[in-house]
């Protein structure tokens, strides 16, 4: 029988090993200063400026929308959309 943790450790120290392995930079977005963040790596923090974001119009600080999302979050909760599907809220009119 196959021991998978074994497999999967040995699997993910071979991607280490070779410069493989996907890390994640520890990012904390500055919203009232975009596109600039926090990154915090080895006990440091520094200001970063962010140039792979997806928000390049900055809509995530716009007023109109930040107050909208919140009001959609208070009718219809927080939620990730793969399962159940798209929320009618969010459906073009």
């Amino acid at each position: 029988m196959t021991n998978y943790e074994n497999f999967f450790k040995d699997s993910l120290s071979t991607l280490k090993n070779q410069g493989n392995y996907r890390t994640f930079a520890d990012l904390e977005k500055i919203a009232s200063n975009f596109p600039m963040a926090l990154n915090y790596q080895d006990d440091q923090v520094k200001n970063v400026t962010v140039w792979c974001s997806n928000d390049y119009l900055a809509m995530s600080k716009n007023p109109i929308v930040v107050d909208n999302m919140i009001e959609a979050i208070k009718k219809v909760g927080v939620k990730d959309n793969n399962i159940e599907g798209a929320l009618r809220i969010l459906k073009k009119k």
